[in-house]
């Protein structure tokens, strides 16, 4: 039996062509439920995607400004422009003014350039294993990329955004630790892209802040070089400067980002705290448990650096997430939690490496990943579509869906 890393290197590149065509049509097939739908989509008042598909009109110019009541409503979402700015302009010439489909395809291509990130780094980290597609297909028909990822919100394109330009900081990160010194024209040509990617990851969503911290992260865990820890140490400041046409875009459309206000009285209220508690755990359902056990089993030390480094930028994510949110008014906003699945499905794919034989990982992995995606599926047909769904609706949805 010929092992994948033992398998001639012309192949390569056909195989990474065959799994993002096949991470490309599974993605498409998980978007079919909420193809081209707004957030609530039966839900009779505004809802937050219909404030996207007003920027979309605005920037191709169908209307002239935005609506200055929604502006002061939901500012924050006014201040994430590129998606609704890439929707309107391919929906307006590409697919007759279909402003809905055209959100939904970027984000499938988000996803699966996101699906196909993972893939390269955890092949990079660990060449021998074969379940190195599993975080994939795990991530495409998670819970809350089935029932948010695919319609009209910023979330996939944010990670998108976000993991690529983390990447690509990592990569040059390592190039100057290890390779010989570039000359000067070679390194600003790589920060002069990695400002260009930075730039696209803020003005898609605050998710940007991720590549900054795992590149801080990864050049805190390099070796102590003088020489390249300089070098190294420009690429978060770069990273950083990739806030700076954001910053231009709100000034100039008077947005702002989510005001991070709140209170102890709101952060110890106990039902808010289960809502956190039952929404995280909805996240990952199943995964969590078998990507603890692996853990266990593995090792903290066995998840790739970057993986290490987004989790630790995914965790401030959700600590900011449950500060500003209160449950009186949405609850805690479940899809956050979610920004941990390098990590999760890395664990995942690390326990069923570890523990199964070759001959059955492959198998098993294919039965957990069919037993996930069932459970992420009633999850989203549990989904009574209206905003400030709170842990104990999804309980009580959970109870009457049982009984009838």
């Amino acid at each position: 039996m010929i092992h994948r890393h033992h398998m001639p290197t012309e192949s390569a590149p056909r195989r990474t062509a065959l799994f993002v065509i096949l991470f490309l049509l599974l993605s498409a097939f998980a978007s079919i439920p909420r193809f081209g739908e707004r957030e609530n989509e039966h839900s009779p008042g505004v809802s937050d995607s219909d404030l996207y598909i007003e920027m979309a009109r605005v920037f191709t110019g169908e209307l002239k400004q935005f609506t200055k009541d929604y502006v002061a409503w939901q500012p924050h979402h006014y201040n994430r422009p590129c998606l609704p700015f890439l929707a309107g302009y391919f929906g307006k010439f590409l697919l007759g003014g279909n402003l809905r489909a055209a959100f939904s395809l970027i984000n499938i291509v988000a996803a699966t350039v996101v699906a196909l990130l993972l893939m390269k780094v955890v092949q990079r980290h660990r060449p021998e294993w074969q379940l190195s597609w599993l975080p994939s297909v795990l991530f495409l028909t998670g819970f809350p990329q089935l029932n948010w990822g695919y319609h009209i919100f910023t979330d996939t394109l944010g990670y998108a955004t976000a993991l690529s330009t983390a990447c690509y900081a990592a990569w040059l990160i390592e190039q100057i630790g290890q390779t010989a010194p570039w000359n000067k024209s070679a390194l600003s040509l790589h920060l002069t892209l990695l400002f260009a990617s930075s730039s696209v990851a803020f003005l898609t969503r605050e998710t940007a802040w991720f590549a900054v911290i795992t590149a801080i992260w990864l050049v805190a865990k390099c070796p102590r070089v003088p020489h390249d820890l300089l070098k190294q140490g420009l690429i978060p400041f770069v990273l950083v400067l990739g806030k700076l046409p954001h910053v231009v875009y709100a000034y100039a459309y008077a947005v702002s980002g989510v005001p991070l206000k709140s209170s102890l009285s709101a952060l110890l209220n106990w039902p808010y705290l289960f809502d956190f508690t039952v929404k995280t755990a909805v996240c990952f359902n199943l995964a969590w448990l078998l990507a603890v056990w692996g853990f266990l089993r593995a090792g903290g030390r066995s998840v790739p650096p970057l993986f290490t480094g987004w989790s630790v930028a995914a965790l401030f994510y959700i600590g900011a997430g449950y500060y500003v949110n209160k449950i009186h008014l949405i609850g805690y906003p479940l899809r956050m939690s979610y920004a941990l699945f390098p990590s999760v499905y890395y664990g995942v794919t690390a326990l069923l490496e570890k523990r199964l034989s070759e001959q059955r990982r492959v198998p098993v992995a294919i039965a957990f990943f069919l037993v996930q995606y069932g459970i992420n599926l009633v999850g989203l047909f549990l989904d009574p579509g209206r905003p400030g769904i709170k842990a104990a609706d999804v309980l009580k949805s959970l109870r009457d869906f049982l009984s009838n």
